[in-house]
């Protein structure tokens, strides 16, 4: 009889188990798809941030850019400010004995300032570095040229 009741017994047990088996099963695809999805947003989620700093990097090149239009808007708003004293109007300061800084000047009528055409070899500003042909002398020390 005892070995009856136990036959019984592991018999139930066994029905119990085997729903469990199931469950745990389903469990386990669940899981995967779960681990699946959080992969998946992972690789969402470094993507949108990379494009999150490349939109950054654009938009500190679209400010520097700006900047830099409006530094030269201003320097242009203020050459074209630039008005000539009248010929017949005495100079205000003594002569500067000229000092040679080895450029060339050139100026166009109707544009603000000279361009350098050409820099004399050897000369202070070829040695400098600092000046090339093409380059536009609009302003010496603060004052208009």
């Amino acid at each position: 009889k005892a070995l009856l009741l136990e036959r019984q017994r592991a018999d139930d047990l066994q029905r119990q188990v085997e729903p469990l088996k199931s469950e745990s099963a389903a469990l386990r695809q669940e899981r995967e798809a779960v681990l699946g999805q959080a992969s998946k947003l992972e690789r969402d989620n470094q993507e949108l941030n990379r494009q999150l700093h490349a939109l950054r990097m654009e938009l500190e090149q679209a400010k520097l850019e700006t900047r830099r239009a409006q530094q030269e808007a201003a320097a242009y708003k203020e050459a074209a400010s630039y008005k000539p004293p009248p010929a017949h109007a005495a100079p205000s300061q003594k002569a500067v004995p000229v000092v040679g800084v080895g450029m060339v000047l050139g100026h166009t009528e109707g544009q603000p300032g000279f361009s350098v055409s050409k820099l004399v070899p050897g000369g202070p500003a070829e040695d400098s570095r600092q000046i090339h042909p093409g380059d536009k002398l609009i302003r010496i020390e603060g004052q208009d040229v």
